[in-house]
């Protein structure tokens, strides 16, 4: 059944470098991405991503005074 259905070449996947085997599933999956949604998507996280690090910089200048170990103000 298998030969019938995928025919007699085969490879060892474990044969393969690293590189070679992400290149390959990459191509596998990317044929069946919707490219400008994917794009639209990635510039998406760029932006949460950045707006998430701009936040987190207002928060380093903020002074929340001394804590204590057990969370408490002394």
């Amino acid at each position: 059944m298998f030969v019938r259905q995928h025919g007699h070449e085969c490879a060892e996947v474990d044969a393969l470098p690293p590189t070679e085997l992400r290149g390959r599933v990459w191509e596998g999956i990317e044929v069946h991405i919707d490219q400008p949604r994917w794009a639209a998507l990635q510039q998406t996280e760029r932006l949460e991503k950045e707006t998430l690090a701009s936040v987190a910089q207002g928060w380093e200048k903020v002074d929340l005074g001394p804590v204590s170990r057990n969370g408490d103000a002394p």
